[in-house]
Parts: structure tokens; C-alpha cells; sequence
């Protein structure tokens, strides 16, 4: 029993020591809080350990948590959020579409992204100015995925804000 306590811990120790940086940096990215960042990544890794021994790919478990954690803060925290994130028309200021919403829109668009990883990686590179190289360590895939995975995204972003009616960057200002 010993040893199996051991390994899991040591196991954990390991995930954590690897991936708490960037679930960190993830969660501050979008609550620009230390110390609401510091709560939830707590809580991220907190679940991971309940449940790490039928967890098959940690590294992806821990992100679609982190979401999920992120979510759940925003709910709790902001009155109304339901009604503001299904209320369409709170986009628009002066008859025009808030261009935060529309790229919004365009970021959470499940046709945009074909998984997770997708997600991840755009999210990385364009949103958190993360390099390739730096996506693909953390990831654990090559560079060159990293970088295919990344265009193939940025391509059906484009497509998508098309579709709006958008085709020049003028047109979001």
C-alpha cells in the first residue's frame, strides 16, 4: 500500500511540477486576478488528484478542467450570466457588432476547431503569445504539427468571420 502511495504521489508531483506554469498562465490569461488564479489552478489540480488513476491522458485532462473550473468562477461570481451569454444583442454599441464578441464568437465556434488540442493550441499561440516551439514542449507533439494544427485553425477562423460578413481586419475596428 505504501508503495502504491508512493507512486502516485510521486506521479502527481511530477504532472504538477510540469504543467502547473502553463494552467497557471492559462487562468490568469483570462481572470487577471493572482489571487483568484492561484485559487482555481488549486482547485484544477485539487480534481486531477481525486480522480489522476483513471486519467489517461493527464495533460488534456487538466485543460478541458481548467476550462470547466474557469466557467464554473464566472458563474458563481458574475450576477446574470447566463442572460449575458445568451443575450445576442448585448454585442451591439451603436448599431455595430462589438468586435469582442464577434471574435469571440469566432474563438468558441465548435466548426473551428476540430478538438481540443485545436483549441489549445490556438489559444496558446494567438491569444497567449506562446512560440511553436513552446506549444510543441508543452503539448508533447513536433513543431511541425504544432504549427499545421495552428494554421489549419487560423484558416477556419478566416472562413468563419467570412461567413459574418467580415473580410477585412478594418471591418472589426
Amino acid at each position: 500500500m505504501n508503495a502504491f502511495f508512493s507512486d502516485r504521489t510521486k506521479k502527481f508531483s511530477e504532472l504538477y511540477s510540469d504543467l502547473y506554469p502553463s494552467i497557471y498562465h492559462e487562468i490568469y490569461s483570462n481572470v487577471h486576478d493572482v489571487h483568484i488564479t492561484g485559487d482555481l489552478t488549486q482547485e484544477v489540480f485539487l480534481r486531477f488528484y481525486q480522480k489522476m488513476d483513471a486519467v489517461d491522458n493527464p495533460r488534456q485532462w487538466l485543460y478541458g478542467t481548467l476550462k470547466n473550473v474557469i466557467m464554473e468562477h464566472y458563474r458563481k461570481n458574475t450576477e446574470n450570466f447566463d442572460e449575458l451569454d445568451n443575450d445576442i444583442n448585448s454585442g451591439y454599441v451603436n448599431g455595430f457588432r462589438d468586435t469582442r464578441i464577434v471574435l469571440q464568437e469566432a474563438f468558441e465556434a465548435s466548426e473551428n476547431f476540430r478538438d481540443e488540442r485545436d483549441r489549445i493550441i490556438y489559444r496558446l499561440i494567438a491569444i497567449n503569445n506562446y512560440t511553436h516551439e513552446e506549444v510543441s514542449r508543452l503539448l508533447g507533439i513536433k513543431k511541425h504539427q504544432v504549427y499545421y494544427k495552428y494554421q489549419c485553425v487560423a484558416d477556419r477562423i478566416i472562413d468563419y468571420l467570412k461567413k459574418k460578413g467580415i473580410s477585412r481586419l478594418e471591418e472589426l475596428l
